[in-house]
């Protein structure tokens, strides 16, 4: 209930461009409803280095502020706020250990929406929050996702495809429905490696992948380059409710494996390529909390 008098506030946005303004010969910010100076070292700031000026504000983590600063060169960087509006740090692994831990507590949610946006839904929709972080240059966003990195997605566990029952991989698929994985099909999209369908980006202009539930063709939904050697490539399956990645090592392009992160689960066809699965495996947490990071937004629709 609202009291005679009271003033109703709408909810501010987390992005504000252009956040800055003089006032009295110093930098100052509007924020919830007060104008505050930007101090450093406790002194109010009254300006950048030359060609230096704050083009963004995100307050999705506060009391942390990231503060966008851009060069005229086009060079970008970040200034880390804290309740105060002081500067702490231009670098995460910079900041004091409390304010990582902070930090991370006050990112998560907002990360593991998108690591469950891009492991999860094949029809991804995100929320303007996540949007609004995106407009934080891309250095910054992997250095937070490093420090999240092992709360987003865990280390799957390695199987064989030949070692698994039949129809023993039995998921909840995004409607809330169980369905089954057919190892006859999975096994299908293991043989050969990723060269055997790169015909597929000459005629159909996309890659195509054999469903692991029915065996229908599907499309590929973007390439994760990890490095110059391995890759992600992400297939969803939207009749069966399945996201699944086909993990890329080497320069020959061999299939170490296909990653279902629903499921915690990599399956490889042999020996030889579940080596190669088992020596992405440690890395798997900190490739794809970066990658995805540096390139959710050709990863989402």
């Amino acid at each position: 209930m609202i009291a005679p008098g009271e003033i109703t506030r709408q909810p501010e946005p987390s992005f504000i461009k252009n956040p800055l303004f003089l006032s009295g010969n110093h930098l100052h910010a509007s924020i919830g409803g007060n104008d505050v100076p930007l101090l450093l070292g406790g002194t109010p700031l009254e300006a950048f280095l030359p060609g230096w000026h704050a083009s963004a504000l995100f307050t999705g983590f506060a009391p942390i502020f990231l503060l966008e600063l851009q060069n005229a060169d086009g060079s970008r960087a970040t200034w880390f706020l804290d309740f105060r509006f002081q500067y702490l740090n231009g670098e995460v692994d910079k900041l004091e250990p409390e304010i990582i831990g902070l930090l991370k507590l006050r990112a998560l949610p907002l990360l593991c929406s998108l690591a469950d946006a891009v492991t999860r839904t094949s029809d991804v929709r995100i929320d303007q929050s996540l949007q609004d972080f995106m407009g934080v240059n891309a250095a910054t966003r992997r250095a937070i996702a490093a420090v999240c990195q092992d709360e987003l997605v865990r280390m799957p566990d390695s199987y064989l495809v030949e070692h698994l029952m039949p129809y023993s991989l039995i998921y909840r698929d995004e409607n809330d429905i169980l369905r089954s994985i057919d190892r006859d099909h999975l096994g299908d999209g293991l043989r050969g490696d990723l060269r055997d369908r790169d015909g597929g980006l000459v005629h159909a202009g996309s890659i195509s992948w054999p469903s692991p539930v029915d065996g229908r063709p599907l499309n590929a939904l973007g390439i994760v380059a990890f490095d110059d050697l391995h890759s992600a490539v992400r297939f969803g399956d939207a009749s069966n409710g399945l996201v699944f990645f086909v993990l890329v090592s080497d320069q020959n392009s061999g299939i170490a494996g296909i990653w279902f992160p629903s499921m915690g689960l990599l399956v490889s066809l042999d020996e030889f390529r579940r080596a190669l699965a088992r020596a992405l495996i440690p890395h798997i947490p900190r490739w794809f909390a970066t990658s995805t990071l540096q390139w959710a937004e050709q990863m989402i629709p």
